[in-house]
């Protein structure tokens, strides 16, 4: 039996991870998606705030609507966090999908979002996960299944943390450096209603869905090599 060895490659297919003849396992750079992974565009009009000493995301939001081509941009000293942030925006929205990525979340948070879901305010979701995630959090990975269905996990070795807002009549970006739990330091986030960085970062998550099984996040790393080798 061979063993496994991580490494990085710089020329490999479209999927997010592949394991050689040789049992090597290797991480895809992103580059080589299908999906485009730089999106350029002209400087938006932008909203800079200062957050630190205030308590609420709904704060933060306050004066910015999801109509406006105006890009919020601000800090926070860990009063409220990514779901915070989140949540203000449904506020906005209205019903909406829900597409995150986060390198890890807390349990709580995801029971906040399967709330959401039950009122109706989030119409579905979808979460792009750290490939450790599912191993430290499996009671975590079973609850989003439950509440969003069994497709609605992916993973790869991510650090990326945003979330794309759809609702009927508006689409909306926030990206921030905060994982989806309660971490009381010091981050930045963004919000913006732009279509095109949303049609942009929607298309590189359909990539993930359209190519990658939802059964691999599950299983061992013996599987995922055999996966690969026979399947891609």
């Amino acid at each position: 039996m061979h063993s496994l060895e991580l490494r990085t490659a710089a020329n490999l297919p479209t999927t997010p991870n592949r394991v050689t003849e040789g049992g090597v396992v290797e991480t895809a750079d992103m580059e080589h998606s299908q999906a485009a992974t730089i999106f350029a565009r002209p400087n938006p009009k932008r909203r800079l705030i200062d957050m630190r000493r205030h308590k609420s995301a709904a704060d933060a939001l306050a004066n910015w609507e999801p109509t406006e081509s105006i890009e919020v941009y601000g800090f926070t000293k860990g009063a409220f966090g990514f779901l915070d942030l989140l949540l203000a925006t449904l506020n906005k929205t209205g019903p909406a999908d829900l597409s995150l990525s986060t390198w890890t979340a807390h349990a709580s948070q995801i029971g906040i979002l399967a709330g959401e879901q039950s009122a109706g305010r989030i119409t579905s979701g979808r979460f792009l996960f750290d490939t450790s995630f599912v191993k430290r959090e499996p009671q975590t990975i079973q609850a989003i299944r439950k509440h969003f269905g069994h497709g609605a996990v992916r993973v790869c070795l991510t650090h990326s943390k945003f979330a794309l807002l759809t609702g009927k009549n508006t689409t909306v970006t926030l990206r921030t450096s905060a994982n989806l739990n309660l971490n009381k330091r010091f981050e930045d986030f963004t919000i913006s209603a732009d279509p095109e960085l949303h049609k942009f970062l929607t298309a590189l998550l359909d990539d993930f869905w359209t190519n990658q099984r939802p059964e691999l996040a599950d299983q061992s790393p013996g599987q995922i090599a055999k996966y690969w080798r026979d399947q891609m």
